[in-house]
């Protein structure tokens, strides 16, 4: 990837549920992510899915041996309009964890649908894998 500023760097995306080692977990794909011979920089976030309250730390403080981070991202705190505003069926799919607001879950969910038949016309095998 390449950042607003030119800067190169090498995105690590996780997505997952309330894990009680996930930090730990976080900075072993860090590691082997280096170890495998990639020699810039690494941006890592975490985005969390889960229906249960986030718990998950976002690294590990060590006094004096380690201070790994990494960034974290709740999809119950984003907001569905910029996923829904998209002609990507990827980001209209993830719309469904974000927060609805003052939206009717039904009304999202249709309209996610009905925007996927759209964008993905006659080709019923991603429609498919999409609504899966």
């Amino acid at each position: 990837m390449r950042g607003a500023d030119g800067e190169e760097f090498l995105l690590h995306i996780e997505i997952a549920n309330n894990t009680r080692n996930m930090p730990l977990r976080m900075l072993r794909y860090y590691t082997d992510i280096c170890f495998a011979g990639h020699p810039g920089p690494i941006r890592q976030f975490l985005i969390y899915i889960g229906s249960d309250r986030l718990t998950m730390p976002t690294g590990i403080e060590e006094p004096e041996l380690l201070d790994y981070h990494y960034g974290l991202v709740d999809m119950h705190r984003v907001d569905c309009a910029g996923l829904l505003a998209q002609d990507n069926p990827g980001a209209l799919v993830l719309a469904v964890l974000c927060d609805f607001g003052d939206r009717k879950p039904q009304e999202v969910v249709t309209y996610i649908v009905h925007r996927l038949r759209e964008l993905l016309g006659a080709n019923e095998r991603r429609f498919r894998d999409y609504t899966t």
